[in-house]
């Protein structure tokens, strides 16, 4: 993962608000970053119904041997 998305995700935020009705996260280390921060004391709220069509769209959440919604690794 790029130091970008590291350095982002720091001490200065307490609280992020996440939704991927109609956006992505391009790999499934930005993922990573999230769950690393709030393991660190960060709190996080997702905010969709799962209804985005582009959930079902051939990506790297979706491909063998995966089978989800991109939010739902976010959880794992």
């Amino acid at each position: 993962m790029s130091a970008r998305v590291k350095d982002r995700l720091d001490s200065r935020y307490r609280l992020l608000m996440l939704t991927y009705e109609g956006q992505k996260p391009p790999k499934p280390e930005f993922h990573d970053a999230l769950a690393r921060w709030v393991r660190d004391g960060g709190a996080l709220v997702v905010i969709d119904d799962d209804r985005d069509s582009y959930n079902a769209a051939r990506e790297w959440w979706n491909s063998s041997p995966l089978s989800y919604a991109p939010q739902d690794s976010t959880f794992l």
